[in-house]
């Protein structure tokens, strides 16, 4: 199907005959059982510009996504769910088509055989899953609302719009019951809301000068209707009594609400000044969550069980053909699906116009299981079950045109190969359901590879692997190791491997287009490989040490690491290691060395780190008394890097012959204290005799004082 050339993608993109928002689908309460087995499935349209024999035009076409899984059904646009998720409404712009994923068929339930037709838009199930409405919207005449069976039978014309240019004209949306129909239209001179029951009787029109501008929503127990009104949401009681706002005054102009299934919140295009139109979720307290509110988005559709939300991230349109090639600029449109209280954020894939299926009470629940060998199958549908009766038919499709009835057939296929397998349930009210999986039903590939080794070096090649009904496309080599290479490469091409000394078996798996593995081919082989030799050098600066091992030797193959092992610090890794110790001693340092093979060695010596301390700083005060005084000193020592030394014993006299001694704390002072001196003494000195721990070396030539009220080695001390 081709849709309207780059002129028409508006018709395509932005509905401008049709709805801004509907609600296609019933929004039910579901058995649990059925609820927590069965898997959300969503559909959306994603049109994209081709290259056509009169130009760029745009091709539209339907996916489904269930589970993890995606696919392509169909050519053309604007979704809508059966009743019971087995057929889907869509249309191609001139025409409404019925695509039944049972088997992938295509019905048109209207003429678009002739020149002249309306552009037709928005076709939607009834919530019973009976009767299909839609928009046909004639070139410059006014749109109309029709309903059809779901044959195309009986078609019946609830309303006809008086201005078909407006951009709310057009917009409906069916009643959760299916009874009846809102729709917008301006018969009456001016944009208002109406109601009509499916059978076209009982017209009613539901507001009077509300600036109504479409997006019409149904609360889930059809008590109110949200509508446009003007730049914000209103909502009108459905019998058309009481008009209320339901967006919240942050909003400077909000459109497109749609009503939680579940808990009375809504959803709804909402833009505040500064930030991109975004979709927002107004809990009934009106708290409000922004939903990616950095990108523009719009057309929020509530999942069933209404925990999440699908909406639609818009691309930039890029205003007709700008590339070299003549194509249209821009990006596309992308589904998103997020959680209510805006986590788990997820794109799906391109596109627009997201619908959820929403399972009807007592849908039957399609499941099932297949055993393949080779192309011999046995299936099973003892996973399928009806929640409130029971299964009263098995319909199989194996995909490969043939079929089959009961819970558990067996099948056996003509040719290897993945198959399309589907499974469709029947329950005792007549409500269907379809499972549907790849089945990979083939004779496996043979793995067959050939080595040769020259000392530890072995190389293999897999060339002489073959699949009897398909080809090799990946591989796995494992080298009986512990280690293993693999890829998409087929025939296995040439790969070299360094083995330590024993006896190993390798072993290849193949896989073939199908996807479907060998056993595996084994090759037994035995190698001798000398381990490596680790040996290294040190040379140490005070409490700086480097480390070398180059000294290292590896008499048949690579090294492929080094890890230096110290005592007081990390693994350091590389060739050559500096470590700083904190204290002087004795330490003892482990190489190992590895090659290629995993093989390995150590290498272990013990070194003697030498520190130096001396007198760091030199400082003196006097404690002038009635009638003596006393001198007090305060010896800081140093160690040779300049940081303080706790637990040495320093030695000191006075000039007067006295001898003392002091042990330094943890900031490495300490006092020396003279006391009783006579008043008549005017000063005394300390010299500072000697500095001892057991661990460094004292080095009386490296004494000094910063603020140089001292050598460093004596002090004098003054009575004030």
């Amino acid at each position: 199907m081709k849709f309207g050339r780059l002129a028409g993608i508006t018709w395509i993109k932005h509905l401008a005959l049709v709805v801004l928002v509907c609600i296609g689908l019933p929004l039910q309460q579901q058995p649990a059982a059925a609820q927590q087995a069965r898997s959300p499935r969503l559909a959306n349209d994603w049109c994209y510009p081709f290259p056509g024999d009169s130009g760029w035009e745009y091709m539209c076409r339907i996916s489904v996504f269930e589970g993890s899984t995606q696919a392509f059904v169909a050519y053309g646009y604007s979704p809508s769910w059966s009743r019971d998720g087995l057929r889907i409404a869509f249309t191609d712009g001139f025409g409404v088509y019925i695509l039944d994923r049972t088997d992938d068929s295509i019905v048109s339930i209207t003429d678009s055989s002739t020149a002249g037709q309306p552009f037709i838009f928005a076709p939607r199930w009834s919530p019973d899953g009976t009767r299909i409405a839609y928009i046909s919207a004639p070139a410059g005449g006014a749109a109309q609302l029709l309903v059809v069976d779901a044959d195309g039978a009986h078609a019946v014309r609830l309303a006809v719009s008086a201005a078909a240019s407006n951009d709310w004209s057009g917009s409906y949306a069916w009643m959760p019951s299916g009874a009846a129909i809102a729709f917008g239209g301006d018969n009456s001179g001016s944009a208002e809301l109406y109601r009509v029951d499916v059978g076209g009787s009982n017209l009613a029109r539901l507001t009077n000068g509300a600036g109504f501008r479409g997006g019409i929503s149904w609360s889930p127990d059809a008590a109110r209707i949200a509508f446009n009104c003007g730049t914000t949401i209103c909502a009108v009681d459905a019998n058309g009594t009481i008009l209320s706002t339901l967006t919240n005054r942050v909003f400077q102009a909000a459109h497109t609400a749609v009503f939680s299934p579940s808990n009375g919140a809504i959803a709804f295009v909402g833009y505040q000044a500064g930030l991109p139109a975004n979709v927002v979720m107004q809990a009934p307290d009106g708290t409000i969550v922004r939903v990616a509110p950095e990108n523009w988005t719009t057309h929020p559709r509530w999942a069933p069980d209404g925990r999440s939300l699908a909406f639609v991230k818009e691309g930039s349109s890029g205003g007709g053909a700008c590339n070299a090639d003549g194509s249209p600029c821009g990006s596309p449109d992308e589904t998103f699906v997020v959680n209510a209280d805006g986590t788990g954020l997820t794109m799906m894939g391109g596109g627009h116009h997201p619908e959820w299926f929403a399972p009807p009470p007592g849908l039957p629940l399609a499941t099932f299981t297949s055993q393949c060998t080779g192309a011999a199958c046995q299936f099973s549908a003892a996973g399928s079950f009806d929640p409130d009766g029971t299964i009263a038919s098995y319909e199989w499709k194996f995909g490969d045109g043939t079929t089959a009835s009961g819970s558990a057939p067996a099948h056996t296929y003509a040719t290897g190969a993945t198959y399309d397998v589907r499974l469709i349930v029947t329950d005792n009210d007549g409500l269907r359901d379809m499972a549907r999986t790849d089945v990979t039903a083939n004779t496996p590939p043979v793995a067959s590879f050939s080595v040769s080794c020259v000392g530890p070096t072995c190389t293999f090649a897999g060339s002489s692997s073959t699949d009897p009904d398909g080809t090799i496309v990946r591989y796995e080599l494992a080298f009986g190791d512990g280690t293993y290479v693999g890829g998409d490469n087929a025939p296995l091409l040439p790969v070299t491997h360094v083995y330590r000394t024993g006896t190993f078996t390798a072993t290849l798996q193949v896989w073939d287009n199908s996807g479907v593995s060998s056993v595996l081919g084994t090759h037994t082989l035995t190698t001798t490989n000398a381990p490596p030799v680790a040996a290294f050098t040190v040379t140490c600066t005070e409490l700086v040490c480097a480390y070398d091992a180059s000294a290292s030797s590896n008499p048949d193959d690579a090294f492929a690491s080094f890890q230096w092992q110290f005592v007081d610090g990390p693994w350091v890794h590389g060739r050559t290691a500096t470590h700083v110790y904190h204290d002087p001693g004795t330490y003892t340092v482990t190489l190992t060395v590895f090659d290629s093979a995993g093989q390995g060695s150590s290498a272990s010596r013990t070194n003697t780190v030498v520190g130096y301390m001396h007198i760091g700083d030199l400082d003196g005060r006097a404690e002038v008394l009635r009638k003596d005084w006393n001198a007090v000193a305060t010896v800081s020592v140093h160690a040779g890097t300049h940081g303080s030394v706790a637990g040495v014993v320093v030695s000191g006299s006075w000039d007067d012959g006295t001898v003392s001694s002091c042990t330094t704390n943890s900031v490495g002072q300490c006092l020396f204290i003279k006391m009783g001196i006579p008043r008549k003494g005017n000063t005394v000195s300390l010299t500072v005799t000697r500095a001892a721990d057991g661990m460094r070396v004292y080095t009386p030539a490296s004494n000094h004082d910063p603020d140089g009220d001292s050598t460093g080695s004596r002090i004098t001390i003054r009575r004030q």
